[in-house]
């Protein structure tokens, strides 16, 4: 967890975590809202909600730019909080506790280690009640709401600080989340809700444009369109094409077709996708693959104290094989990664961070390679992982990453037979290409080449054309590395189907 701000609205103002020069686009609507929420006795807590990736952080700091150089007059005070990516399952609490203990602190007020959660949340709640606070908490994790962790109390300390603002609050409360669907069960919650959505189509070839690809407003606003106008996507999407295809529109089929059973966010998933094969044994993709093991932004000694440790523990080389993804990352030292985090930034794997020694990616980011890599090399991932939960053989303490239960190979594969079974022949395709992919890191040709077979054979039963080509152009890629010559058909131009 971590503060992006904490100061009096009269003192002299902290930087805030994202740079000012971060992409921003549109949102004049919503600004006009979140101003009259400023100003209106009735908006007391306001939840922001969108689907990751939105733009729900960018519409927020843009915002408080705003509020900041109009000399935040219509407040005493402004303290943000940015939850965590995870949380500790094992103790829920934390997650609340952490920021209810820094907020006592910052305003002053004396508490004890021994009063609970709720005892610390209304003694803050009676601080903000006090005088005119702006109150922002980013990224409220929906986890905490799982009905499984209700018993932990941490739903009840949330509202135990929550529900009395609603009731009276001089200042505001700005809430960030996902969903604003996970308040459901827990019963009535009164805020005031602000969704946000994609962009207007107009926006999303200026975003385009601003990314730096070039052609006439008609083709990129069908290239935005294709991507649903996501902000996150598009960025991702403009910076690949600039950087992999040479601003080449034609080239948009180097992105991958996904048919997983996760809808929201799949386009982006395919665009990072791309990225992973466009990035692979680079040193790029190494540093993206540990950043995505670390729940927070890290700085950049931190990073460095951890790549020492990591790669000359003799055991990790003795009894486990070095992953070959993050052989370009042995030797690094300040220099090279200064470089790689200025290239990251480029290429929009790292998001903008008011201080150039820390390193961030966004949630949607981190999870799709943390995922890829823990499931390709899943006892390396958890070796990783114990040396994050150690700290205490890094001369900094670094941020601890959250255990998660692991992921092996082995539920794609029954993924892939439910499928099958099912006749659900596109996410059966997606899936043998995604087998295959971890089978070739690993080094089993073998299965690598059965599983983008299956994918080709499942392409063409679920009639997808554009995915059948690609699976079959890989397929034939690795056939004629492996200088297998069997596979004739891969030879043969893909016809329509009927």
């Amino acid at each position: 967890m971590s503060v992006f701000m904490a100061y009096g609205a009269a003192r002299c103002l902290v930087p805030l975590k994202m740079r000012e020069k971060a992409v921003f686009f549109g949102r004049y609507e919503e600004i006009a809202q979140l101003n009259v929420a400023c100003s209106d006795t009735d908006t007391r807590v306001l939840l922001l909600t969108a689907s990751a990736g939105t733009g729900k952080t960018a519409l927020m700091h843009h915002w408080l730019w705003q509020c900041e150089a109009a000399g935040w007059t219509n407040f005493d005070a402004v303290l943000g909080w940015a939850f965590p990516f995870d949380i500790d399952e094992d103790d829920p609490q934390a997650t609340v506790r952490g920021f209810l203990e820094y907020a006592l602190a910052w305003f002053g007020v004396t508490f004890t280690a021994e009063q609970t959660c709720i005892e610390k949340a209304s003694l803050l709640v009676k601080q903000l009640q006090e005088q005119r606070v702006l109150l922002i908490l980013e990224h409220l994790p929906a986890a905490i709401f799982k009905r499984e962790l209700e018993a932990s109390g941490a739903v009840n300390c949330l509202y135990a600080l929550l529900k009395p603002l609603v009731l009276h609050n001089p200042g505001l409360c700005l809430v960030t989340l996902e969903d604003m669907t996970v308040f459901d069960h827990t019963g009535e919650f009164g805020g005031h809700c602000l969704k946000l959505g994609n962009l207007e189509p107009s926006e999303g070839v200026s975003l385009l444009m601003r990314q730096g690809l070039e052609g006439n407003e008609k083709l990129l606003g069908k290239v935005s369109a294709l991507f649903d106008h996501h902000p996150l996507t598009l960025t991702l999407l403009g910076s690949y094409l600039k950087e992999a295809c040479g601003s080449d529109l034609g080239k948009l089929d180097t992105i991958p077709i996904w048919f997983d059973s996760q809808v929201s966010g799949r386009n982006t998933r395919r665009v990072l996708a791309a990225y992973e094969n466009w990035l692979a044994n680079t040193p790029e993709l190494a540093l993206v693959y540990v950043l995505s093991l670390f729940d927070r932004p890290v700085s950049m000694s931190r990073l460095l104290d951890f790549c020492r440790v990591a790669f000359r523990r003799r055991f990790f080389f003795i009894r486990q094989r070095l992953p070959s993804i993050l052989s370009p990352l042995v030797r690094i030292n300040y220099k090279k990664l200064l470089y790689l985090q200025q290239r990251l930034h480029d290429l929009h794997l790292l998001t903008p961070y008011a201080s150039s020694e820390m390193l961030e990616m966004h949630t949607v980011t981190r999870e799709f390679f943390y995922r890829k890599f823990q499931i390709t090399f899943m006892v390396e991932c958890a070796h990783l992982q114990e040396i994050l939960r150690a700290g205490n053989e890094v001369s900094v303490a670094l941020s601890p990453c959250i255990k998660r239960e692991p992921e092996p190979v082995s539920v794609m594969e029954n993924l892939l037979l439910h499928a099958v079974e099912a006749k659900n022949w596109r996410q059966a395709a997606d899936l043998a290409l995604q087998l295959h992919k971890c089978s070739l890191i690993q080094g089993n040709i073998a299965a690598s080449v059965s599983y983008a077979r299956q994918s080709v054979a499942f392409a063409h039963l679920g009639r997808d054309t554009l995915s059948l080509q690609q699976n079959l152009k890989l397929l034939t890629a690795l056939l004629q590395q492996t200088e297998n010559s069997t596979f004739v058909a891969a030879e043969t131009k893909v016809e329509e189907l009927p």
